[in-house]
């Protein structure tokens, strides 16, 4: 300790070199904590993609079934107006 009161510079050059360590091992730090944050959002981002995929996969299904009900609807008036044109004829 007596060594270190006389000579100034080595203080002063060891803690700018503690200084140095510890701001060092700061931005390590908050490198790994952003990287965390950023491994999280991704994750979250991934399962919502899932999500809305799995949603469109289920739109995409009603799609299908409503255009066979619009086409079967379809085929049906197609009947009812031959009958009716069958009827009309008779009719006369």
């Amino acid at each position: 300790m007596y060594e270190y009161m006389y000579d100034s510079k080595k203080v002063i050059t060891m803690f700018s070199e503690a200084l140095r360590m510890l701001d060092e091992n700061t931005v390590h730090y908050m490198i790994d904590e952003l990287q965390k944050e950023r491994d999280d959002a991704v994750a979250a981002l991934s399962e919502k993609d899932s999500v809305i995929s799995e949603k469109n996969a289920a739109l995409s299904e009603k799609d299908t079934e409503i255009a066979t009900v619009l086409s079967e609807k379809n085929s049906m008036l197609s009947e009812i107006a031959a009958i009716k044109a069958q009827l009309a004829v008779l009719n006369k």
